[in-house]
């Protein structure tokens, strides 16, 4: 930290002057000489430190005591939000007011008894300017402060009748469905896939943090099948232990209408692990108001994503009403969001917090921590029980229905051989197409294999018309097909061999009787013109 001498060296003579009176040296200094160097002198006497600082007043006390609790710097913006301003004021103005008898805040009190200053260091992102305590003061304001009372606790919610939802651990399920689907298609649009009550983008984010997609985006057989062979508390602990530790992913990208440019700035495990460690400290069990929660942090960790208090450089933009999140007054809009999605978002999915909310509520407006929080941070598999399904049905119309508690190895093996069509709370629901079954060449699968899980898991009887039909194609490949059709039908077979010896011939597909052909899709318009150039009107009746 900067020196007394080189904190005040630059300082008009009249705000020095302010200072020494209020020292009660403006009497001992010659106003002709150094004036800068014989105030410091003066001023690092241990005895005139004590007395100085015995003689504020308490909220001064408060506000140097946050200085000494932080090092003895604290972000100027941060500082003066809580403790007020300095006003920038001239020479004339100052003689008149005199700003060091009659402060309008704590931080202007402290700045005219020279026992604060302003200064830009560089705070690992750039130079920041930063209120901070002189070097010479700090250890004899350190004794002469007392310390800070120990932090508040976060406020318990009062009585209330509240709608809990519990938390489960869904996740597991969406990462096997979101597995199988990246198998068969590698390009899988993940930012817009449906099949998942988890975004499957952060999913995505998890898995690179396992080590499930490695370089280049391939997937890792290996660590797949490490997932999926794990005990469901296991596979929790597994993708919550990469969701502690990932960097890569941010929950800040989760944010509506948040943009930022320039790219985001904070460490995300930095900051995951930080809210997870208060979150550890609360009482299990215990309901706690989102609002109340958020208010705390704001009030004793401001800085938790912005290092430093950072909220000035950050040019965040809300796209949603085209205007830039700046200062410390927006700490709601970023921080304050950020902290909801963290909590009612990914902890729930963790099954690290249950949510409550008010019957007239639409959304959570209480979360309790449960008990699987400590388990998860100390990585230690939760402890819960949870149903074991041996076996899926699968219908003779193809459809193969699978509980989510049902082997979730299995289940990915069978879903890469079949399209998803429906996802229950508690059921998938597949069926096998000969286009589920070509991208079986990709994946280097046989049918051998499907057969071989239906036999093993399908609940019996697995009707006989299935594994025939697998067979079959598997022989033979598709052999029929079904597919929505334009027709086009004439009275006379004459009509229909003069429109294929047009030039509308290209649009016809095939013939399938002497009065009807298929044609080609979008195109009634131009076989409506083809005829009337023959001189026949028809009629096109699209909804047939």
């Amino acid at each position: 930290m900067p020196t007394i001498k080189e904190t005040i060296s630059e300082y008009e003579a009249d705000i020095l002057m302010m200072i020494a009176e209020n020292w009660g040296m403006d009497m001992e200094i010659d106003p002709g000489k150094d004036l800068a160097g014989q105030m410091s002198r003066i001023m690092v006497e241990k005895d005139n430190i004590s007395e100085i600082v015995e003689t504020l007043p308490q909220s001064a006390k408060n506000a140097l005591a946050e200085l000494i609790e932080s090092s003895g710097r604290l972000p100027w913006e941060r500082f003066t939000n809580k403790f007020g301003d300095i006003r920038e004021i001239g020479a004339a103005r100052r003689e008149k007011e005199h700003p060091g008898r009659n402060p309008v805040s704590e931080a202007e009190r402290l700045y005219y008894f020279g026992l604060i200053g302003r200064a830009f260091f560089d705070s690992g992102g750039g130079p920041k300017e930063f209120a901070f305590v002189p070097d010479e003061l700090l250890i004899t304001i350190q004794a002469a402060i007392p310390k800070k009372k120990k932090k508040s606790r976060i406020p318990l919610a009062k009585r209330q009748r509240l709608m809990s939802t519990e938390p489960d651990d869904q996740i597991l399920d969406d990462a096997v469905t979101l597995l199988a689907e990246l198998r068969k298609d590698p390009d899988l649009d993940t930012a817009l896939f449906p099949d998942t009550r988890i975004p499957a983008e952060f999913l995505r984010g998890i898995f690179i943090s396992c080590g499930i997609i490695g370089q280049q985006g391939h997937l890792d057989s290996s660590r797949i099948k490490e997932f999926l062979e794990l005990e469901r508390p296991a596979a929790l602990l597994f993708l919550a232990k990469a969701w502690k530790e990932s960097s890569n992913l941010n929950e800040l990208n989760f944010l509506e209408n948040i943009e930022i440019e320039g790219g985001w700035k904070n460490d995300p495990a930095h900051c995951r692990n930080q809210i997870l460690k208060i979150l550890g400290d609360l009482p299990e069990g215990k309901w706690i108001r989102f609002q109340d929660f958020i208010s705390w942090v704001q009030d004793h960790y401001p800085d938790f994503l912005r290092n430093q208090g950072d909220f000035e450089s950050w040019l965040i933009f809300n796209p949603g009403n085209g205007e830039y999140l700046r200062g410390f007054e927006n700490w709601n809009n970023v921080e304050g969001r950020y902290l909801q999605f963290f909590i009612d978002k990914a902890c729930f999915w963790y099954m690290l917090v249950e949510l409550g909310q008010p019957p007239e509520s639409e959304n959570p407006t209480h979360f309790r921590v449960t008990s699987h929080l400590k388990k998860i941070y100390k990585d230690e598999p939760p402890e819960y029980q949870f149903p074991k399904k041996q076996f899926f049905i699968i219908e003779e119309t193809g459809r193969l229905m699978i509980d989510r508690y049902f082997h979730p190895d299995a289940r990915y093996q069978i879903a890469r051989f079949a399209e998803l069509t429906q996802r229950k709370r508690d059921a998938y629901i597949y069926r096998i197409t000969p286009s589920s079954l070509e991208r079986m060449k990709v994946q280097e699968l046989k049918i051998s294999q499907l057969l071989s899980l239906m036999k093993r898991f399908g609940k019996k009887p697995v009707p006989e018309n299935i594994p025939a039909a697998l067979k079959r194609w598997d022989a033979r490949k598709t052999e029929a097909g079904v597919e929505k059709a334009t027709i086009l039908r004439v009275e006379e077979p004459e009509l229909l061999d003069k429109l294929i010896s047009s030039d509308a011939e290209k649009f016809i597909l095939r013939r399938i009787s002497p009065t009807d052909a298929i044609i080609k899709k979008d195109s009634e318009e131009i076989i409506h013109t083809a005829l009337l150039r023959m001189g026949i009107l028809a009629e096109i009746n699209p909804e047939v």
